[in-house]
């Protein structure tokens, strides 16, 4: 039964999750807290490593959701799991390119088939803030070496200081300079190690 689901929440997810891979974690990280097949912390482990790897970003982290939801019943269940996982997030990029590709000419010039492309696009600038967002939460705004906490209007406020200046720091140097994402996360992660 669990690979009957994972089959269909991860085709449910391929087949109306728009924008590319970081539109989808959001989805992603939504259906997989309510069925409690990873934490939070795992979570973003996940997505983290899933950027490292080669391939698409969301059939990555399909891939290690569908693992890690079938880790405790052993090794060959977690790797059914994760092919699962892929095969039900990918299966429907698959049908929708190939129509696409069949129907693209008849419809791409159609006055409809321009607002709802504006439609999807201003979606998927929605969907990539939320998985911006709970990135945020989960490394900015959580506890580490450099962390500090206060309280404001009675709520306590954890800003973590050095995840905050490893941000800022990657984020300017992808801004000014020509480094690649390899380089970019080789320095996050020294930077982590000294700061977080």
């Amino acid at each position: 039964m669990i690979f009957l689901t994972l089959f269909w929440v991860f085709f449910k997810i391929g087949l109306f999750s728009f924008g590319g891979g970081y539109a989808m974690v959001a989805v992603i990280q939504n259906e997989v807290g309510l069925r409690s097949w990873c934490t939070a912390s795992q979570y973003v482990d996940i997505v983290t490593i899933s950027q490292m790897a080669p391939g698409a970003i969301a059939a990555n982290v399909a891939t290690f959701v569908g693992a890690n939801a079938l880790a405790p019943s052993g090794h060959a269940m977690s790797v059914l799991g994760a092919v699962v996982a892929a095969l039900g997030v990918s299966l429907p990029s698959f049908i929708l390119v190939v129509l696409a590709a069949k129907l693209y000419e008849k419809i791409v010039e159609k006055k409809a088939t321009q607002w709802v492309l504006m439609g999807i696009r201003a979606a998927v600038v929605g969907l990539i803030a939320n998985a911006v967002l709970f990135f945020m939460r989960q490394s900015i705004l959580a506890g580490g070496r450099l962390s500090v906490t206060w309280h404001a209007f009675g709520t306590p406020v954890v800003i973590n200081f050095g995840a905050l200046a490893i941000f800022a720091a990657v984020l300017i140097l992808a801004a000014k300079t020509k480094l690649g994402t390899v380089w970019l996360i080789l320095i996050s992660m020294a930077l982590g190690l000294a700061l977080i």
